[in-house]
C-alpha cells in the first residue's frame, strides 16, 4: 500500500512540476494544482512520443523525466502551493484520503482481460525499440493509436514487473477528482452559492467515489487500459467548458484546458472525438471579435506543445498502421507498403462494432441492421456492473438537486445570497446538444458502455447542475 501511496503522490509531484513550467510559472483564473497536473500529462505525451521515434521509452529516460519533474515542483512550490486554494491543508487532506482509498482500491482489483491479451506487449515493444512501421501487421491491436501506452512506459519505473503502468489511470483518477474538488473545497470566497461548474463538479465526484468499486477499481478498466482516461478527461473537458463561460477575466487559461483535455481525450481514446465540438464556441468566447486574442495565444507554450503532440501522433499512426486513426478505413493510406488491406482494417472495425453490440458467439450478426437491439440491455448492459450503480446515484443527485434548488431560491428571495456567475443559457444548452451527440456517437459506433462511460456520466450530472441552478 505504501508503494501505491507513493507512487501516484511522486506522479502528482511530477506531473503538476512539469505543468508548472510549461505554464511559464504564472497562476491564472483560480487553476489549481491539477490543472497544471493536466498540462505535466500534456508534456510527457510529448516527449515520449517524440523520443520514441528514435529510440526506445527505457528506465533512464523515466528517471530523467521524474528528476526533472520533481526540479520544477521545488522550483514552483509557492505557486503549486498557492495553487491548492484557500484552503490548501484541508486540500491536501482530502487529497491524501483519496490516495489512501487508491492504495486500498488497486490492491483488490484484478487484472483485465485486454492487459494479457495487447497491452504489455504494446508496452514492451516501446520499452524495447523505437517506432516500429507496419507494427499492425503482426496483430490489429498494436495498430490502435493511443498515446495512453506511452505515459504509461514514462512512468514505468520498475520494467521488470511492469508495477507502474498498472497505476496511471488510478493516478489520473486522482487528478481529476482533485481538479473537480478544489474550487468547492478552496476556490474564491466571493460567491456563496455554488456555481453550475461547482454542483457539476459536485456530482460527478460523487457518482465516481459512489462506485469506484464497478468503475475505477474494476477489472473492466484496471491496468493500463484506455477507456477509463479517455472518459476522464471527457468529464474535465465539459467542466472546463463551464469553467471558461464564468470565468470574468483569463478565460485563454480555460479555453487551453479545454483543448489540452479534449486533444489528449481524442489521442488516448478516438471514441472521444465529439469532445472537440466544445471548442468552436469556447474558442469563440474568448476571441470574439477581437483577433487580437488568437494572436497572443499563438506563441503559448502550451498549445505549441499541443501541436508538437497533435503532429507525433498522427506520423505515430501512419508509422505503425498506415492510418492517422486506426481501424476508421478512411483514415488509411493504402499507398503505403505496410498498410494493411483497407478491407481487412474495415472488418477489423465491424467486429468491434458487432462485438459492442452482442458480445457472444453470434456477434457477426449484430454487425449489420437493428436486430440486436432488442437483446442489447441482456447482453451488454446486464455485464456492465456500473450502469445500476450510476444510475441510481444520478437519481439520488437528482432529488438532492431540486431540494437544493428549492432552498437556495428561498434564500436568494431573503437576500442572504448573491446569485453566482453563470455561463448563460446558450452555453449550457450547447453543452448538453454535445453531450447528447457524444452518447448519439457512441451508441452508433460501438455501444459497449465502457467505450461510452465519459459522454454517459457527463451528460447527466450536466444536466442536473444545470436544472438544479435554474429551478
Amino acid at each position: 500500500m505504501l508503494f501505491i501511496f507513493g507512487f501516484i503522490a511522486l506522479t502528482i509531484v511530477v506531473l503538476s512540476g512539469l505543468g508548472a513550467a510549461l505554464s511559464g510559472g504564472r497562476q491564472a483564473s483560480d487553476r489549481s494544482l491539477f490543472d497544471l497536473a493536466m498540462l505535466g500529462l500534456l508534456l510527457v505525451s510529448a516527449i515520449g512520443l517524440i523520443v520514441n521515434f528514435f529510440l526506445p521509452l527505457r528506465p533512464y529516460l523515466v528517471i530523467a523525466t521524474t528528476v526533472v519533474g520533481v526540479t520544477c515542483f521545488v522550483l514552483h512550490r509557492k505557486l503549486l502551493w498557492a495553487a491548492l486554494g484557500r484552503r490548501p491543508v484541508a486540500m491536501l487532506a482530502v487529497l491524501a484520503a483519496i490516495l489512501a482509498m487508491d492504495s486500498l482500491g488497486v490492491l483488490i482489483t484484478p487484472l483485465s482481460y485486454d492487459t494479457g491479451l495487447y497491452h504489455l506487449q504494446v508496452v514492451e515493444w516501446l520499452e524495447h525499440a523505437p517506432k516500429i512501421f507496419g507494427l499492425a501487421n503482426l496483430h490489429y491491436r498494436f495498430g490502435v493509436n493511443s498515446i495512453w501506452f506511452v505515459d504509461v512506459s514514462m512512468f514505468d519505473f520498475i520494467p521488470d514487473t511492469h508495477a507502474g503502468i498498472f497505476l496511471l489511470n488510478t493516478t489520473l483518477f486522482t487528478i481529476i477528482l482533485g481538479a473537480l474538488i478544489r474550487p468547492v473545497i478552496g476556490g474564491a470566497a466571493r460567491e456563496s452559492l455554488p456555481r453550475i461548474s461547482d454542483l457539476y463538479a459536485v456530482i460527478v465526484a460523487a457518482v465516481l467515489l459512489a462506485n469506484a468499486a464497478t468503475i475505477m477499481f474494476h477489472k473492466l478498466f484496471a491496468g493500463p487500459e484506455n477507456d477509463l482516461p479517455g472518459a476522464l478527461l471527457v468529464v474535465y473537458a465539459f467542466w472546463a467548458f463551464l469553467r471558461l463561460f464564468e470565468a470574468d477575466v483569463d478565460k485563454e487559461v480555460w479555453l487551453l484546458q479545454l483543448l489540452v483535455a479534449g486533444v489528449l481525450a481524442v489521442m488516448i481514446k478516438i471514441t472521444t472525438a465529439p469532445v472537440l465540438l466544445l471548442l468552436p464556441v469556447a474558442g469563440y468566447a474568448v476571441v470574439g471579435r477581437n483577433p487580437r486574442r488568437l494572436g497572443g495565444l499563438a506563441g503559448n507554450p502550451i498549445l505549441l506543445c499541443l501541436l508538437a503532440v497533435g503532429a507525433a501522433w498522427m506520423a505515430t499512426g501512419v508509422i505503425s498502421s498506415g492510418c492517422i486513426a486506426f481501424p476508421i478505413g478512411s483514415s488509411c493510406i493504402a499507398a503505403l507498403p505496410w498498410t494493411p488491406p483497407i478491407a481487412d482494417i474495415t472488418q477489423f472495425a465491424a467486429l468491434i462494432t458487432a462485438w459492442a453490440r452482442s458480445p457472444n458467439d453470434h456477434a457477426w450478426e449484430a454487425a449489420h441492421g437493428w436486430a440486436w437491439l432488442a437483446d442489447w440491455p441482456s447482453v451488454m448492459l446486464a455485464r456492465r456492473d456500473f450502469i445500476p450503480g450510476t444510475s441510481w446515484s444520478f437519481a439520488v443527485a437528482a432529488g438532492i438537486g431540486v431540494t437544493m434548488a428549492l432552498a437556495e431560491r428561498f434564500a436568494l428571495k431573503a437576500g442572504r445570497h448573491d446569485r453566482p456567475s453563470s455561463p448563460g443559457p446558450f452555453a449550457i444548452a450547447y453543452a448538453v446538444l454535445i453531450g447528447c451527440l457524444g452518447n448519439l456517437f457512441w451508441f452508433l459506433a460501438a455501444p459497449d458502455p465502457r467505450f461510452g462511460i465519459g459522454f454517459l456520466l457527463a451528460l447527466p450530472a450536466l444536466v442536473i447542475a444545470a436544472g438544479t441552478r435554474t429551478l
